[in-house]
């Protein structure tokens, strides 16, 4: 037969030690038996969230006015027609110029829609707004959790 060279039966004694090392053909992860047998793993099963909870948002808004009392009679408007109602208004004078402040409470639904008239009403000078979420099963107010708050300073132009 043909004579091997050292070097030739290195690299044939490597190969075979190689092939002696190796496993059997890789297997798949679901090839494995899970625990349990075939049955399918657990399925998580979470609760559906209360369907009576929602977000009530208090804002506090500063506008600056031509006519604070005027203001105030538009500010009512807006919220009547949006469902809503004036809570509390005063207006004062200081230094000459008349102030004023009135709260709104409005639905929960119509807050954004409140909110973008006060600025057909005088330009905003400052603004917060704030939520909390409340279950519509509970509170002292009888119904009134379902309307959110806003706050209107208004001071002269």
């Amino acid at each position: 037969m043909f004579p091997l060279r050292p070097h030739h039966s290195f690299i044939l004694l490597a190969a075979l030690a190689l092939a002696a090392c190796g496993g059997a053909a890789p297997r798949l992860i679901g090839a494995y038996p899970q625990a349990g047998g075939n049955s399918p793993p657990p399925i998580t099963v979470y609760p559906p969230a209360p369907a009576n909870l929602y977000i009530a948002y208090n804002a506090s808004v500063e506008l600056e006015v031509q006519d604070a009392r005027y203001a105030v009679y538009r500010i009512r408007n807006e919220a009547e027609n949006l469902g809503g109602y004036l809570l509390t208004s005063r207006t004062w004078m200081q230094g000459g110029d008349e102030y004023a402040e009135a709260t709104v409470a409005v639905p929960v639904s119509s807050f954004e829609t409140m909110r973008a008239r006060l600025r057909w009403i005088g330009d905003v000078r400052s603004e917060s707004v704030s939520g909390e979420l409340r279950d519509a099963g509970t509170g002292a107010y009888g119904g009134a959790e379902s309307y959110s708050h806003i706050t209107v300073s208004l001071r002269p132009a």
